[in-house]
């Protein structure tokens, strides 16, 4: 570590200095750790330290050397070559709390200089010393380090380099420090600075105008404020005709409406100096706006005899606009404004707060801090419970607002273990309740609060009077975990552009999957149902899922009544899992939802997020894409659909070519939704080895072909298994030939019995089709 100069060089004039007015601490007094700090900066330097006692601080001066340039200070700045310094250990909180770097002497130029935290009058300049968190820089530096780093700010402000290169010509707005502020002013800073440009367009003298606001009182008076500036105007009429109207809308007493001042000078005034310190009192308040060109007693006294209303109020929000020789670092203009609380109605020797400025939520906001490029998709939610809620928080919080959410149930109590709302919604609709949730993040935004709620269920969205409100959505996520919903939102053809994404949780919290629809809605629900079952033959979580589901259904006779669907819903007081499960499929299934509003290529396939919860805790996240769906023509119309995949049936004509001109065959395996009568086609095994393949015909062996059906069967929980049969007719008809006949009913006799139709699929060199028997 580089040693500090020793130091040879006395002032040749003793400056005043704070610590002249401070205690000197009893060694025996001062913390273990501050000793320690106090001892290694005292090896660095021939010049002993005193050490004081202020308030809750021990306080350590030194002499510090500064390397001035050579040809002087820039700009005749007075930074000296041996600068006093005191150094503020926290007396409890210190080492995890960073030292505070003040300057001893009275006669500082802080008003010439950024970069300072601004203290109250008769305080110490406070040097900052690090642009992010100093705590977290000191908790890997040494106190050596710390003084190092406030020799080079001296040294930078001596030669005018304490502004960062990037910053060029820019003016530093005044640092409050946390410190410092008591709570936030909400506003939109451009708001205010074209309101005070247009009043100087009219007048460019010094002015005012009067706010209303939206404060948020906290548990104690002032600590934690939070005022939210609605309006601007310099008519008293306008205001108070814009706060009636206001408390109208407004129940209980946390949050209240709030009259304030903005106070700006003459447009000429321009303020170069930096502001190291901002006023505690009214006196000082008065003191800081009139050097700035600011008549505050003149304002109060206009005020008193026009509205003497106004001033007894419990407390005054005060604005102060300041015009800077620069556009400020990170904003659009150069204007300042700086927000204080007068406490009371103003008389001499009240206290002043200062507030720090925070800009209002926005959903352009939300998007950028969230990396979520801006979309124009109408989303429509439907299920607003456990998982639903947390998918709608997610997106509202990314700036997502074109939401319309839908659910006919309310927040019941024990709903909180796992719902995204807290103890205030409950005995809310949760469509309702969410939608106050999601605008309330913007409330302070004006205009942003987009979503909207329906208090219906998802078969009420296609009555007449609903209709054309789902006709709109590009998207529909359904959170609902319904089966009925499900089938319901398969069937329907009231949406022929709006593509279905299902999030659902299964296998006891362990699961979450989505099922994406393509565009055109292809792949359907009902296809990327089929092919979830279907992808368990080899993907070991699903498996494991399906197996586990099968086996309690066997186990259970009540579980014979239960529909086998994809999720299990989480709305039920005895369903067990925990919300941080449910939070993190959310998360997994939100992020996936972003990607897809924003891909306007989206083709459809299901996403699978897995838990391992045992120790050591893991969890994976894949994506499937999954091809859209072909609908075969029946040879024999009967009510009855077969969908399969474009590229089985390229397999299947590939096997045909292939063999040509001996016939070939192979298995069907699949789904059977009887309810629906469709049957999915999901994979081919190749026809035995001893089948028996002739130009004219072909005798489908059996050798091992029960134990890869039943290996199916077992690894999706029954779900998946036979379906039919198929072979090729290389130079012939699509048609069953006689033999096909007579197979097709000694096979019949045996799938009747298990309640399965019958299909015996022909295919040529181009084309196939299927014939399909229903059961009896």
């Amino acid at each position: 570590m580089p040693q500090l100069p020793s130091l040879h060089i006395m002032a040749k004039t003793k400056p005043r200095l704070y610590s002249d007015g401070y205690e000197v601490a009893k060694t025996s007094d001062v913390p273990s750790p501050i000793r320690k700090a106090v001892e290694m900066l005292r090896s660095n330097y021939e010049v002993g330290l005193s050490i004081y006692r202020v308030n809750q601080y021990f306080v350590a001066s030194l002499q510090l050397p500064v390397n001035l340039p050579n040809q002087g200070t820039v700009d005749g700045i007075d930074i000296q070559e041996i600068e006093p310094i005191l150094i503020f250990f926290h007396s409890i909180r210190f080492p995890y709390e960073t030292p505070q770097i003040r300057i001893n002497r009275m006669d500082f130029p802080d008003d010439r200089l950024p970069h300072l935290n601004p203290v109250q009058y008769s305080e110490p300049p406070y040097l900052c010393l690090y642009r992010g968190s100093i705590n977290d820089w000191y908790a890997e530096h040494s106190i050596n380090d710390l003084i190092l780093r406030a020799q080079g700010w001296l040294q930078d402000a001596a030669k005018k380099n304490l502004m960062k290169i990037h910053e060029g010509d820019r003016f530093e707005e005044t640092r409050i420090d946390i410190n410092q502020w008591i709570g936030m002013s909400i506003f939109d800073y451009q708001t205010v600075c074209s309101f005070i440009i247009n009043a100087w367009k009219q007048k460019p003298m010094a002015g005012m105008a009067y706010t209303s606001n939206l404060v948020t009182f906290p548990d104690e008076p002032y600590e934690g404020i939070k005022i939210h500036a609605k309006l601007f105007t310099q008519s008293y009429s306008e205001l108070m005709n814009y706060q009636t109207t206001m408390k109208t809308d407004m129940t209980g007493e946390v949050t209240r409406i709030q009259s304030g001042l903005i106070l700006w000078a003459e447009l000429e005034r321009v303020i170069n100096r930096y502001f190291g310190f901002l006023p505690i009192t009214l006196k000082d308040f008065i003191s800081f706006s009139g050097n700035i060109g600011i008549n505050l007693p003149s304002v109060f006294s206009t005020i008193k005899l026009e509205h003497p209303e106004f001033l007894q109020q419990r407390f005054l929000p005060i604005s102060i606009c300041i015009q800077r020789p620069a556009k400020l670092i990170h904003q659009s203009s150069n204007l300042e404004i700086i927000s204080f609380i007068v406490a009371d109605p103003p008389v001499e020797g009240k206290q002043v707060f200062t507030l720090t400025h925070r800009s209002p939520l926005s959903t352009d906001m939300s998007r950028n801090l969230s990396n979520q490029k801006t979309i124009s998709n109408k989303v429509m939610l439907i299920g607003c419970g456990a998982l639903g809620s947390k998918i709608g928080l997610h997106l509202g919080r990314a700036g997502i607002t074109d939401l319309t959410l839908v659910d006919n149930d309310h927040l019941s109590p024990h709903n909180l273990v796992r719902h995204a709302l807290l103890v205030d919604s409950n005995g809310k609709n949760k469509a309702i309740a969410l939608r106050d949730a999601i605008n309330g993040l913007y409330l302070e935004s004006e205009g942003a609060g987009k979503v909207t709620a329906m208090m219906s269920t998802a078969f009420d969205l296609f009555s007449d009077s609903n209709v054309k409100v789902i006709k709109n959505q590009n998207f529909i996520i359904d959170a609902t975990a319904s089966s009925s919903v499900f089938s319901f939102l398969s069937e329907t053809n009231l949406l022929p552009s709006s593509p279905v994404i299902r999030c659902e949780i299964a296998n006891e919290g362990n699961i979450g999957i989505m099922l994406v629809e393509g565009r055109g809605r292809s792949p359907k629900l009902d296809d990327l149902e089929a092919t979830l079952y279907d992808m368990a033959v080899e993907n070991r979580i699903l498996e494991n899922w399906l197996r586990n589901f099968n086996q309690k259904k066997d186990d259970d006779t009540e579980s014979e009544l239960e529909d086998i669907t994809v999720g299990l819903g989480c709305s039920s007081p005895t369903m067990k899992i925990s919300d941080d499960f449910v939070s993190y499929h959310a998360s997994a299934l939100s992020i996936e939802i972003r990607n897809i509003l924003s891909n306007p290529d989206n083709h459809g396939g299901i996403l699978i997020s897995a838990i391992n919860k045992f120790s050591p805790f893991t969890a994976t996240t894949n994506y499937f894409p999954v091809e859209k769906f072909k609908t075969l023509p029946l040879h024999q119309p009967n009510g009855w659909s077969i969908r399969i995949r474009p590229s089985s049936i390229q397999e299947i004509l590939d096997k045909t070519r292939n063999t040509s001109p001996i016939e070939t065959g192979g298995i069907l395996i699949g789904t059977v939704n009887h309810q629906r009568k469709i049957i999915h086609i999901t994979r081919l095994i190749d026809a035995p080895s001893d089948s028996e393949g002739y130009p004219f015909s072909f005798k489908r062996g059996v050798r091992d072909l029960p134990e890869k059906v039943v290996e199916i069967e077992e690894k999706t929980g029954r779900l998946v298994t036979y379906v039919g049969e198929w072979h090729s007719h290389p130079n012939g008809s699509v048609s069953m030939s006689k033999l096909d006949l007579d197979t097709m009913h000694q096979l019949k006799k045996q799938l009747d019995k298990i309640n399965i139709p019958t299909i015996i699929m022909v295919a040529t060199q181009t084309d196939c089709i299927p014939h399909l028997f229903p059961c009896r």
